[in-house]
């Protein structure tokens, strides 16, 4: 399957860790701090990337206790909406990402 930000409908059906496959065609900063949070790299006073108040650890898991990661990969609302979700595309991925719906 071959993935593109610029058609939604390329990356619609991704469910579970086939949704991190979206993760290099993001624009930076969010490129490099979803690279970070899989290979458990974050840098200190990284802050996260759904309630923005806290840094991260190195497995990008806030001391809020925001798990951005396992949120994406097991998100119901994409699963039955299609991936990026409304709250996903908003929280997460910050408007950079589209969805086929355009919600």
């Amino acid at each position: 399957m071959s993935i593109h930000p610029d058609c939604p409908e390329t990356y619609d059906t991704l469910i579970g860790l086939d949704r991190l496959k979206i993760f290099p065609y993001l624009p930076e900063p969010l490129r490099t701090t979803f690279k970070q949070m899989v290979e458990a790299t974050v840098p200190p006073n990284t802050h996260c990337l759904d309630c923005e108040k806290a840094y991260m650890n190195k497995y990008g898991i806030c001391s809020e206790g925001c798990d951005v990661i396992t949120h994406i990969v097991n998100c119901k609302n994409c699963d039955g909406y299609g991936f990026p979700c409304v709250n996903c595309r908003v929280n997460f991925f910050k408007n950079t990402l589209k969805s086929a719906d355009y919600s």
